[in-house]
């Protein structure tokens, strides 16, 4: 997949953060079959779980909508694929303007088979199949084995 000119420089370290730390998950779940180690998010929304879904994955998926069920034609759709159009977009408002300049940062991580605590709503978890998690607003990390 082509990068736009605009942030084909830029790094968030963060991101390069949880990158490590999933390839560490990884490794971990690896060595033992009880393992089931997923990341630990603490943000201002409350504490998020789940697994880091990694970019690669992302970026070579570029589908919207996937088949789940091809009995009774049942879909699940993928937001990953916003990163693929937004991708895409970049390139297309750069021809367009040489002087684009971004904002913020927008780098995001990728999140599947989530749950959502908020301290809001005590004892309430939310799930989500998928859940994108902007990286500015991770206040911190640690693991679970769940």
């Amino acid at each position: 997949m082509e990068i736009p000119k605009i942030v084909e420089n830029r790094v968030s370290l963060k991101s390069m953060t949880l990158s490590a730390l999933n390839s560490c998950i990884s490794v971990l779940n690896d060595l033992a079959e009880q393992n089931n180690l997923r990341v630990v998010l603490l943000t201002p929304s409350g504490i998020i779980k789940g697994k880091i879904v990694p970019v690669v994955e992302i970026v070579e998926g570029n589908e919207f909508l996937k088949q789940i069920s091809p009995e009774n034609s049942s879909f699940e759709a993928d937001i990953s694929f916003v990163y693929a159009l937004r991708q895409k977009t970049l390139i297309e408002w750069e021809k367009e303007n040489p002087n684009l300049q971004v904002v913020d940062n927008g780098a995001f991580i990728n999140l599947k088979d989530v749950e959502l605590t908020s301290p809001s709503t005590p004892g309430i978890k939310n799930n989500f199949s998928q859940l994108i998690v902007f990286v500015d607003q991770i206040v911190g990390f640690s693991l679970t084995n769940q």
